[in-house]
């Protein structure tokens, strides 16, 4: 890790300062000056890295308005270069990536050694500040095999990941971890609350009595030293994608840290807030509820966050809470750890969840509630939205101020999502209006209401995939959004592949023939069913509807079928619970589409 954050140091001496006129030749002597002294390491690689970067450098120095952007990229790609000079991997993590970043753009650069101090002090997590003893302390353990001090710039959660100087937690059933280890663990420690896993020997451990808690405890050890805000989202559907629009809309702004992927869970969000530099901006989490419950009021303690969303309340996993009524109370847990001066947003068009806060012991929330929608009683409201090809135009009052915006998303439930993310980044301090436009560049997550465009043999094959999950709310929004794309395109057919939900309970049957009830709505000409009896309950209605309609158990039986009947000029929509594997479909659409084009042009 010294390797690298001397590299990365370099990269400061070779950015671009305002009002700067540091040669390049001079950068080079003054970072190889640093690196030696500071980390004791001659980097003879110095002069080729500077070559090979020297054309970026140049469009570097050049940026103007949309530097932010650019140069969010730019130091990423130049990371990578730098790591791999180093003989390294590429190991940084965003937050990281835009902490140096933002040591650039706000420090006064007169004194180039103090820039490379600072890009140090803008990096460092809470592992960074910890010896061994306050790490035994915090965590309720007791060293093991340590011989002196070691100390730690991340924590770990799989032995693939371990880099520079890492804690790696390892639990009960720790022994398969332990097979990736052959060897001692050189500037690397395992906490654990099984010991007799089978370690390498002379390891140091850190021994715990519940390593759950041992994280738990380190979390809030965090979060109690971190000087940003932080902003927690849950909801039935469009919680990560929400997530991301937040952090992506502030990032232009601001030093931003965010849950990764769809990654939801109590674990996830203690990584997260361990490995956080301090001195983060923003952290966005993504809270997320379970079949078996994903203790989001757990969640909520850790992060104790600023800003809580509720984007929406469907029945999501209903089959493990009995009722709709009953998701609602479980999501209002993430306002359980909302600062003394934070906010609660809330679906204001949403009957469900108004009902539940109405309720014990959510009324005295009452006083810290935002909501937004359409109506007029909402404090963020749509004034208008209109759907193109390109994604959903949008014109609101947030909170006090007018803005408008597009985003690469469809429909109204997409506008009423954009509309919480817009009214976060304001009660975040941020400009909304520089948001907006960031925005519009937004890249939709894989499987969450991409729609691609695929050049068939015989005209344009449009794809609405959406297929990382379905609840029967999801299921409708993305339906309504599908049909809103259909409208304002020349797609002759809307053709779809659905997945059968799952987690449903007693109301499996009733959200199949509903589900059924929608396709034949929407005006789908041919649907291709996988599930294995789900839809059995509702063929009735689908064989008077006479839609053809094609039944597989799994997709993989499928694909050949699906595409040999698509068309040029097709519409399909894509939509099923994460399981059922139909993110094969749109991949295996390309690979068929271009050897069918590539055997057409040989022919």
């Amino acid at each position: 890790m010294d390797m690298e954050r001397a590299l990365i140091g370099s990269l400061k001496l070779l950015g671009r300062f305002e009002g700067s006129q540091l040669k390049l030749s001079e950068a080079v002597s003054l970072a190889r000056s640093y690196i030696k002294e500071r980390h004791g390491i001659d980097v003879t690689e110095i002069s080729r890295m500077c070559e090979m970067l020297s054309s970026d450098l140049e469009f570097y120095v050049g940026l103007k308005n949309e530097r932010v952007l650019d140069l969010e990229i730019l130091l990423r790609r130049q990371w990578r270069l730098l790591s791999r000079l180093a003989g390294d991997t590429y190991t940084a993590e965003t937050a990281e990536a835009l902490a140096l970043f933002r040591a650039i753009t706000r420090t006064d650069a007169q004194n180039t050694m103090e820039l490379l101090l600072s890009v140090d002090h803008y990096a460092r997590t809470i592992l960074n500040y910890l010896n061994m003893e306050l790490l035994a302390e915090i965590t309720e353990g007791e060293w093991v095999g340590a011989a002196g001090q070691v100390s730690f710039d991340r924590l770990v959660f799989s032995p693939t990941r371990l880099r520079g100087m890492n804690l790696l937690v390892a639990k009960r059933d720790s022994a398969a971890e332990a097979a990736y280890l052959a060897k001692p663990l050189v500037n690397h420690a395992i906490l654990t609350d099984n010991p007799e896993a089978g370690f390498p020997e002379g390891t140091p451990l850190l021994v715990v009595r519940r390593v759950n808690r041992s994280i738990a405890l380190l979390a809030h050890y965090a979060r109690r030293h971190a000087a940003g805000m932080f902003v927690a989202v849950t909801g039935s559907a469009g919680k990560s994608s929400v997530k991301e629009m937040i952090a992506e809309g502030l990032s232009h702004q601001k030093l931003v840290s965010r849950t990764m992927g769809t990654s939801n869970s109590f674990l996830v969000a203690s990584d997260v807030m361990i490995n956080t530099p301090l001195q983060t901006d923003v952290s966005v989490y993504e809270c997320g509820l379970g079949v078996n419950g994903s203790a989001i009021d757990v969640q909520s303690s850790i992060i104790r966050p600023h800003i809580a969303i509720i984007t929406s309340i469907a029945p999501a996993h209903i089959g493990g809470y009995g009722s709709i009524e009953e998701i609602a109370k479980k999501k209002l847990q993430i306002a359980e750890g909302l600062d003394e001066n934070g906010f609660l947003l809330i679906d204001g068009d949403c009957p469900i969840i108004s009902r539940a806060i109405e309720s014990d012991p959510y009324r005295e929330l009452q006083h810290v509630i935002v909501r937004f929608g359409f109506s007029d009683h909402c404090n963020s409201r749509i004034v208008d939205w209109s759907v193109t090809e390109k994604g959903t135009y949008i014109e609101a009052i947030v909170l006090d101020e007018r803005h408008t915006m597009t985003v690469p998303l469809y429909g109204r439930h997409w506008s009423k999502m954009a509309l919480a993310v817009l009214t976060a980044i304001k009660l975040c301090g941020s400009d909304v209006a520089a948001a907006a436009t960031r925005l519009a560049g937004f890249k939709t997550m894989n499987g969450r209401g991409q729609y691609l465009k695929l050049c068939a043999d015989k005209g344009l094959l449009g794809v609405f995939d959406s297929h990382h999950t379905a609840n029967p709310g999801s299921m409708y929004a993305d339906l309504v959004a599908f049909d809103e794309l259909y409208k304002c395109t020349t797609y002759r057919r809307k053709i779809a592949v659905i997945g059968a939900y799952r987690e449903l309970g007693e109301h499996m049957e009733r959200h199949h023939i509903e589900l059924i009830d929608w396709l034949i709505a929407f005006g789908f000409e041919e649907l291709f069913l996988v599930g294995e009896h789900e839809f059995d309950v509702a063929m009735p209605a689908l064989q008077e509807s006479q839609i053809a309609y094609h039944l597989f158990q799994t997709i993989e039986e499928g694909l050949k079928t699906v595409a040999s009947a698509i068309k040029g000029d097709d519409l399909l929509f894509i939509k099923a619970p994460n399981n059922k594997d139909l993110k094969l479909v749109t991949p295996y659409l390309k690979e068929t589409i271009a050897k069918a084009n590539y055997e057409s042009e040989q022919a």
